[in-house]
């Protein structure tokens, strides 16, 4: 469906003939989005590095965080090093969205957000959380995260399963993750620094620091999710 309606999209923009900038950058993001998703599903079940795991959230997530801020720059002339200080904003600010996302879906929050959680390991998709995990068994133990999936028992599997998410909540992996997040987000404040003062650079970087600030969750009494 969301493919679907990129290409609804495109049949827009041009019927609206968009500068060609515009049109150029929107069919790299939709390249990007596909990659991104390709890469995703080559990968399920397979040991994947955090690099390649970043790859991913770049290409089906953070491309399209990036393409919805600077689009709106080339459409108002804007000068091209304020569209790249965006374009890079934007893709750091996209792929932390993404890698806190993962780990709301290993820490059990996405149960009362979404209806399920843990869906990221029961289908083997690869993601900066499980790489990070992953990492850690093989130096550890020597197996991989699915190797140490297959080997356990049901009872030890659903003992393993929580420690997961203990460790997602509030946690080694949580900890890992926030750091991991807090470069990304440096990255982006760097970029945002590029642009000229203005009323609309105050809501970006507030958006940046709300973002951060109240999306790492802890689940609390049943169905409430309280911010940490």
């Amino acid at each position: 469906m969301g493919d679907y309606l990129v290409a609804l999209s495109l049949r827009v923009l041009l019927e609206n003939n968009p500068p060609q900038l515009y049109l150029h950058r929107f069919i790299k993001m939709h390249e990007l989005l596909c990659e991104g998703e390709l890469l995703e599903v080559s990968k399920v079940g397979k040991r994947v590095s955090i690099q390649e795991s970043k790859e991913i959230s770049l290409g089906k997530t953070a491309s399209l965080i990036q393409f919805s801020l600077s689009s709106g720059a080339i459409l108002n002339g804007a000068h091209e090093s304020e569209i790249s200080a965006l374009d890079e904003f934007g893709l750091h600010l996209g792929l932390v969205f993404q890698v806190i996302n993962d780990l709301n879906n290993l820490s059990g929050l996405d149960k009362h957000t979404k209806g399920a959680a843990l869906t990221d390991l029961q289908k083997r998709r690869a993601s900066v959380p499980l790489a990070m995990i992953n990492d850690y068994f093989k130096e550890n133990d020597g197996q991989s995260l699915w190797e140490r999936l297959d080997s356990l028992e049901e009872k030890e599997l659903l003992m393993f399963l929580d420690s997961l998410k203990a460790s997602a909540s509030n946690g080694e992996l949580k900890e890992k993750v926030v750091s991991f997040c807090q470069l990304e987000m440096s990255k982006a404040r760097k970029a945002l620094a590029n642009l000229p003062q203005s009323e609309m650079k105050k809501i970006l970087e507030s958006i940046e620091e709300e973002m951060f600030a109240s999306w790492f969750w802890q689940v609390q009494k049943g169905s409430e999710a309280n911010v940490v």
